[in-house]
């Protein structure tokens, strides 16, 4: 089996791989890694890791002939490795994955992990590679998975094969019982956006009385963001930046924190280690996970993107019946990662390739143009949407033009005369179509 993704360097797709290369060994499969970027902390899981991708979502110019180096690349370590099954994850690789699959006649799946997996280029003027990459995700792949329910509503025009839901072995769960330590752990990956969650949420808990320590563990190009924040508001009496921690649940399984916040992994990793936790999400503080509420987060992949809740009011319930918000192995059931990965595995066993004329279109175009640049080249891409959608006309209906719509119903930052001109370009896909 052959991953590809983007990046892999810490975090919760990490994580989840890991969990899912643990429990499928026993099937004596071998695990290869192709991506962009590698920490060679998790070398020791794969047979063999290999970074020599270029695409990755940090790039403002890809040309056709980028993404055909990607493509020989996945095809030449497929051949040369004997792959059977390609699982593929975001971002950008997606395109030269399912392209290669198709090539060498690899079956192949792609993983929903997030809102912006399926749709992850944001700029207005990337609109043509906004384009391709739906088209892609769509019918270039043999099974679509999503790791919640959440996303198949999101993402309704992918048929979804399985819930593939992120869990953990229910045999190295403890059960420890709640005891008010006053510390509580913040966890998550410091990116950009993260960061301003954290820093968002800081204000609230430190004020707490109840509270009197507040470590955060985690990492990223946002970290430096969180740490100039609690210098600036001088919280560093209660908040202790720890950076990022190897085996979070074994870390929170020392009994030190009576609560942890985060969202996803770390929701799982809180719960594994006995210690109730808050979901910390994209809206904010969401509130403290118990009993009634945690299929709800489940569905949601342990997150949310609305919040109302006052963390004063949560302890203060937390206080009142700690038992509300700890778990036994029956009531976690639905993140027995034994049962996730075994249907998994089922359902990739009984895959074949079945053969697609859009990634054959696709890539001949790229073949024909190799100059041009994927993101940016409206006019080309134009003269090709036809072709590239001929005999699948709900393509370039439902994905190009609502997708071109949507920039103007979401972005509102757009100048005017840039929506001027956006709107008439519309009207040319509406004359090529």
């Amino acid at each position: 089996m052959l991953f590809v993704t983007d990046y892999f360097t810490g975090g919760g797709l990490e994580t989840r791989i890991i969990e899912q290369i643990k429990i499928l060994k026993r099937k004596r499969i071998r695990f290869y890694l192709l991506c962009n970027k590698f920490n060679p902390i998790y070398e020791k899981y794969f047979d063999e890791v290999s970074e020599a991708l270029i695409l990755n979502n940090q790039l403002h110019d890809i040309s056709a002939n980028d993404v055909l180096t990607d493509v020989d690349t996945i095809c030449n370590f497929c051949e040369s490795h004997n792959i059977d099954y390609i699982d593929c994850h975001p971002f950008m690789c997606v395109l030269p994955a399912a392209l290669a699959a198709e090539r060498i006649n690899t079956p192949i799946s792609f993983t929903l992990h997030g809102v912006t997996s399926g749709d992850f280029i944001s700029n207005p003027d990337h609109l043509a590679g906004k384009t391709l990459y739906h088209l892609i995700i769509n019918y270039g792949f043999d099974k679509h998975f999503a790791v919640a329910e959440y996303l198949t509503s999101l993402y309704s025009f992918l048929k979804n094969d399985l819930i593939v839901r992120n869990g953990f072995s229910l045999n190295s769960m403890e059960y420890r019982g709640f005891k008010n330590t006053r510390a509580v752990a913040i966890a998550s990956r410091l990116d950009v956006v993260k960061s301003q969650l954290v820093i968002d949420f800081l204000p609230s808990i430190y004020k707490s009385k109840a509270i009197d320590t507040i470590d955060i563990y985690g990492d990223g190009d946002g970290a430096s963001l969180v740490k100039s924040f609690v210098a600036e508001k001088h919280m560093n009496d209660k908040v202790h930046i720890k950076g990022w921690e190897k085996n979070l649940s074994e870390k929170l399984g020392e009994g030190k924190y009576m609560l942890v916040f985060g969202m996803g992994r770390v929701v799982l990793d809180a719960m594994l280690s006995g210690t109730p936790v808050g979901v910390l999400g994209y809206g904010g503080f969401a509130g403290l996970v118990n009993h009634s509420n945690l299929h709800n987060f489940a569905k949601n992949n342990l997150t949310s993107w609305e919040s109302d809740t006052e963390l004063s009011k949560e302890l203060k319930k937390l206080f009142i019946k700690p038992s509300d918000y700890l778990f036994n192995k029956k009531e976690l059931y639905e993140f027995d990662a034994e049962v996730i990965w075994q249907n998994y595995y089922e359902t990739i066993a009984a895959t074949n390739h079945s053969a697609n004329k859009m990634s054959q279109k696709i890539y001949n175009y790229l073949l024909n143009n190799p100059n041009i640049n994927i993101l940016r080249d409206y006019e080309l891409f134009l003269t090709s949407v036809r072709a590239l959608a001929d005999g699948d006309r709900p393509v370039s209906q439902k994905l190009f033009f609502a997708i071109f719509q949507n920039q103007f119903d979401t972005i509102s930052d757009l100048k005017e005369q840039h929506k001027k001109d956006k709107r008439r370009l519309l009207q040319k896909l509406l004359h090529h179509n």
